[in-house]
């Protein structure tokens, strides 16, 4: 468990939506939160932060639209990079479809709405341990849209967001509960990140990734 961080983690698991909000959002023509058109990019500094201090990580990482793929029969955008400290080697890491205004991920996990729906749990997922016949549940992870639009600051300035919120519960060694933004721009996409390994939870520590330039080419309604 300590070898991933918590929110990659939940793309190798069992996964269970409880309410399809991509088939109840409004459906624009554009998503403008999600940009998955081929050579776009993102570069981010991150920084681990603890109830005492912030610190700067060395280096940078880029995330760019490597390419798409079917999924019984949807289209994927491939996003590929680096996240310090969990993946300093190039590899991918996400693959994400626009539905009908949220950000959904090839396992059908709801991140985002563009609708904002507050409070709305948009997906849960699950980490399990055990085998088949005997699983128990080790992590719950939620997504929800989590406040209005508001104004952050990241190196490459200031932006208006919308706050996908994950909160982790672990169940055992004793129970954490954590909430984990994750700030999109329209025109932009993701703007702030937080993430965290699992033995550091309870430590208070974590990671976010805040975006320091960007380009991207808009999609055309």
């Amino acid at each position: 468990m300590k070898k991933a961080s918590i929110f990659l983690m939940a793309l190798l698991c069992v996964f269970s939506c409880t309410k399809k909000k991509e088939d109840q959002d409004p459906s624009p023509a554009v998503n403008p939160y999600f940009h998955p058109e081929a050579g776009n990019y993102w570069v981010y500094k991150s920084y681990k932060i603890d109830s005492f201090s912030t610190q700067e990580l060395p280096g940078m990482d880029i995330v760019t639209v490597s390419g798409d793929t079917l999924i019984q029969g949807k289209r994927y955008a491939v996003f590929s990079g680096t996240q310090s400290p969990f993946y300093s080697q190039w590899r991918v890491m996400d693959i994400l479809r626009d539905s009908s205004g949220c950000i959904v991920d090839q396992n059908g996990v709801i991140r985002f709405s563009s609708a904002n729906n507050i409070g709305d749990t948009l997906s849960t997922s699950y980490i399990f341990t055990g085998n088949e016949n005997q699983r128990d549940t080790f992590i719950v992870f939620k997504w929800f849209m989590a406040a209005s639009p508001r104004s952050i600051h990241v190196p490459a300035g200031f932006f208006t967001v919308l706050n996908g919120m994950c909160k982790l519960t672990e169940i055992h060694n004793g129970g954490v509960t954590i909430n984990y933004s994750h700030c999109y721009a329209a025109g932009v996409g993701l703007v702030m990140s937080q993430d965290s390994w699992e033995y550091q939870m309870k430590q208070g520590i974590y990671y976010e990734r805040r975006l320091v330039s960007y380009h991207v080419v808009s999609q055309t309604p």
